[in-house]
C-alpha cells in the first residue's frame, strides 16, 4: 500500500505543518515531579488524552511538561493505551510526527472553543485523518483480536486524528472544558451531573485549588 500524504512522518511532517524544521519537547526537572509526568488517561477522548502528553499549559513554554520528550516515553504512552503491541519499534521520526499532530489537535479544539481561526491546524489533522488505520484480525487459538499495519505507530496517530476531528465536529453536544487551574488548562470531557467540573481532575487541580485557598485565607488572617 502506497503511504498517502497523511503519513509523511519525521521533517516531511514538520515541513507539511508549517514548522520551522523542528519540534521542541519540553520537560522538567525537581521534586514532585514523578506525579507531574505520569500519564492523563482521564480527559474523556483518546485525542484529548494524547493531547494530555504535553501537561501545565498555562505556564510559559519552558515550564511545561512533556510527558513524551523521547521515542521510548512515547511508546510507553501508546502500550498504556494499549494502541501498539510490546514489540512494536517506535523511532524518533514518530516522535516527531506526533508533536506535530498533537500541538495540532490541541490548537484545533481549543480554537474552536476560544473562536479563533483553526484552518491551519484543522489541515494537518485531516492530512494525518486521511490515512491508512490498522486491520483488525480476530484470531480464533486465543479468542482475541490483533490490530496489523504496516506502520503501526503511523496508523495508530491516524487513528487519533479521526477521533480529534469527530470531536472538534461534536463540540457543539459535547462538554468538552478547559481546566480552571490557570497553569494547567488540560482540556477534558466533562461527564458529570450537576454543576459543571471546574477542575480537570478533583485529585490533581481540584486538590491543588483547595490548598492554594486554604493557604490564602491563613496568610490573610495573620
Amino acid at each position: 500500500m502506497m503511504r498517502g500524504p497523511a503519513l509523511r512522518t519525521g521533517r516531511a511532517a514538520l515541513r507539511d505543518a508549517g514548522h520551522p524544521g523542528r519540534v521542541t519537547f519540553w520537560t522538567v526537572s525537581g521534586k514532585g515531579n514523578s506525579e507531574a509526568l505520569r500519564f492523563r488517561l482521564d480527559a474523556g477522548a483518546l485525542c484529548l488524552d494524547f493531547v494530555a502528553t504535553l501537561g501545565r499549559r498555562g505556564r510559559p513554554v519552558g515550564e511545561r511538561v512533556d510527558r513524551i520528550p523521547t521515542a521510548e516515553r512515547l511508546g510507553d504512552w501508546l502500550r498504556e493505551c494499549e494502541l501498539i503491541g510490546r514489540d512494536v519499534p517506535v523511532s524518533q521520526g514518530d516522535l516527531i510526527s506526533a508533536g506535530v499532530l498533537r500541538e495540532a489537535v490541541d490548537g484545533l479544539v481549543r480554537g474552536l472553543l476560544a473562536g479563533t481561526d483553526v484552518a491551519a491546524d484543522a489541515r494537518v489533522v485531516n492530512r494525518w485523518a486521511s490515512g491508512a488505520v490498522a486491520t483488525p484480525v480476530f484470531d480464533p487459538a486465543s479468542r482475541k483480536v490483533r490490530y496489523e499495519s504496516a506502520e503501526p505507530v503511523a496508523a495508530v496517530l491516524t487513528r487519533i486524528a479521526r477521533d480529534a476531528l469527530l470531536t472538534a465536529g461534536h463540540l457543539d453536544r459535547l462538554p468538552v472544558r478547559v481546566c480552571a487551574q490557570e497553569d494547567c488548562r488540560m482540556l477534558f470531557i466533562d461527564r458529570s451531573r450537576g454543576r459543571p467540573r471546574r477542575w480537570c481532575s478533583a485529585r490533581y487541580c481540584g486538590n491543588r485549588a483547595k490548598v492554594a485557598a486554604y493557604r490564602s485565607r491563613q496568610e490573610n488572617t495573620i
